[in-house]
């Protein structure tokens, strides 16, 4: 299991609120076996051999009634730096939710955080819910337990909904989060941070054996640990993750380091091949040289340089698009079509722009409809 587990949030291809999943009565009782189900459905939701997931949990977790087995697991992981054991572990969930983009594996609602995450308000592509088909049969992806049928968990997307208490629209809550600079703290993830204390590495990328990402207090990045200032030691480098998809399964990744360009085809003299994955019949499809992909100020673009055009997959079902000599920027969930077997498809986390474009949506959409 912990081949699935990062101390890197930026490795991540989701987040998981940890005692939320461990945590759900069955016939095992609550255990780290229920994490190992979510990773075999992820696996197979996503095709994906290598999923990584980013943990969070409360302190209290290893005191819950789990296996003495699960408990030191648990001080193993905390010490290797694979989980984030904290007092309030929702917040930080949520915090790391907003500043990568990424999807949360949970059963929560958060429903007493929305004024401080109104972004939570009608959130239908961020969260994932873990649930055991004996309580509802649906035709969903899953993972055939070692109980039996009864232990099969499976994963849905879930519609956050709108808490209607507060009688108070999205659209005043950005003006309120926008005075208070909130809404600005994007750059957090474009930064290097370093603890005043000398000792602490928690946030150093040379020295320390993971990298966390600051908690922002007053609108300030401090220090998990010590509750200082952190200081601010540049820009961070940035990279785009890609994976390749060879009938509908990830046989490998790679990665577009920030302000370079790699091209990728049937033989680029520099670049990404695909030649392991083509079969005979596609390599004439395929060009040398097919496409460019370069990713600069939180943008992945995606350039044309082949012979035949090269096809995208805008959204599931979609009709492909075609670029032919052409640039556009490549989104989440967009799909390059090289061929009929073989994508490539972006990692799961979303870059400081596209949170912004995705923030201003929402704020337009509930605006609208509240004229």
């Amino acid at each position: 299991m912990p081949e699935h587990l990062t101390g890197n949030v930026l490795e991540a291809d989701y987040l998981v609120d940890l005692s939320n999943v461990v945590r759900r009565p069955g016939p095992r009782g609550p255990g780290l076996h229920r994490l190992d189900q979510v990773i075999d459905a992820l696996i197979d939701r996503d095709h994906d051999p290598d999923v990584v997931l980013y943990l969070v949990a409360d302190r209290s977790l290893p005191h819950a009634g789990l296996p003495h087995a699960d408990t030191r697991t648990l001080r193993d992981w905390e010490q290797a730096g694979l989980v984030e054991l904290l007092g309030d572990a929702d917040v930080r969930l949520l915090e790391l939710a907003e500043l990568t983009g990424l999807s949360v594996i949970t059963r929560d609602r958060y429903r007493g955080h929305r004024t401080e995450f109104p972004w939570l308000q009608g959130n239908k592509d961020q969260f994932i819910e873990p649930f055991i088909e004996r309580d509802e049969h649906e035709g969903h992806h899953g993972y055939q337990g070692p109980d039996g049928p009864e232990s099969r968990l499976l994963l849905r997307d879930v519609d956050m909904g709108i808490v209607d208490d507060w009688n108070i629209s999205r659209y005043a809550e950005h003006d309120v989060l926008k005075k208070q600079g909130v809404l600005t703290r994007f750059d957090v993830l474009e930064r290097a941070w370093r603890c005043p204390h000398h000792a602490c590495t928690l946030y150093d990328r040379d020295h320390g054996s993971f990298v966390l990402i600051p908690r922002i207090r007053a609108g300030e990045p401090t220090c998990e640990l010590h509750g200082s200032r952190l200081l601010d030691e540049g820009p961070r480098p940035g990279a785009a993750a890609m994976k390749v998809l060879v009938d509908r399964r990830c046989v490998d990744r790679f990665v577009i380091p920030s302000g370079t360009e790699v091209v990728v085809g049937r033989a680029p003299v520099d670049g990404y091949s695909l030649d392991p994955w083509l079969a005979n019949h596609e390599r004439l499809k395929v060009s040398r040289r097919h496409f460019a992909l370069s990713f600069a100020d939180g943008n992945l673009t995606i350039r044309d340089v082949s012979t035949y055009g090269t096809h995208l997959q805008l959204a599931p079902g979609s009709p492909l698009t075609v670029l032919r000599g052409t640039e556009r920027i490549l989104g989440v969930g967009e799909k390059v079509r090289c061929t009929r077997r073989i994508t490539l498809t972006r990692s799961g986390r979303r870059f400081p722009n596209e949170l912004r474009t995705k923030r201003a949506q929402l704020t337009t959409e509930d605006h609208e409809a509240t004229q």
